[in-house]
């Protein structure tokens, strides 16, 4: 087995029949993105640790849902749980990333929605840049990428949120599970 490289987080925005990812190496460089399919819950698990695995990540991040948040469906929750599972076999730490949380952070950023996140986060990591989507009309439904803005922007929450390294040791960020 191949030692995992320090600080490699994999981020994902799981939606019921496909996720999103996105692959920083600490503190700063995004090294992969993109957006997956699956079938089954299991397929879902299967897609997400093994990608995990190939990343050679040592810590994924999900968004915690509130009880009453449109994305907290039965089937989001399940894969939610099995992926925890899975990931904590294979030693692989799992964080969330609480709405709340995200939310104050893209206030902190003067963002109003999520085209004007994903274009801040193509700014912030040109590698994205060629993923992004137009920006869409109220008619019209999500563009397919837009999950792997969504990830980008769990992780980097999570990433903004870690105690910087001259920080005391201990300090862990608050709210992470």
């Amino acid at each position: 087995m191949r030692a995992l490289i320090p600080g490699r987080i994999l981020a994902v925005d799981i939606r019921p029949r496909r996720f999103g990812y996105t692959l920083f190496e600490m503190p700063d460089k995004v090294l992969d993105c993109g957006v997956s399919e699956f079938r089954s819950p299991q397929d879902g698990i299967l897609c997400v640790t093994s990608l995990a695995e190939s990343l050679e990540a040592t810590t994924i991040v999900l968004r915690k849902l509130d009880a009453h948040s449109r994305r907290n469906r039965p089937r989001t929750r399940r894969l939610k749980h099995l992926l925890w599972l899975s990931a904590r076999q294979s030693s692989i730490r799992v964080v969330f990333v609480t709405e709340k949380e995200l939310k104050a952070r893209l206030g902190d950023w003067e963002v109003k929605n999520k085209d004007e996140m994903a274009a801040l986060l193509a700014r912030e990591f040109p590698v994205l840049a060629w993923k992004l989507p137009r920006d869409r009309k109220p008619w019209q439904t999500e563009q397919w990428n837009m999950p792997i803005f969504d990830a980008a922007a769990l992780g980097l929450v999570f990433i903004t949120s870690q105690p910087s390294p001259d920080s005391s040791p201990g300090n862990e960020a608050a709210g992470l599970t």
